[in-house]
């Protein structure tokens, strides 16, 4: 019973550590330059 769980929560889990990483790659540089900036 354990394993169907962890394989139908493993792609949920996946799929937000990489919306989650695209979204530091992507706005990270933007707030370092707002850093630098100012």
């Amino acid at each position: 019973m354990n394993r169907p769980l962890s394989l139908k929560n493993s792609p949920f889990f996946l799929e937000a550590s990489l919306s989650r990483f695209f979204y530091v790659a992507i706005y990270h540089p933007y707030f370092l330059n707002d850093f630098y900036l100012q």
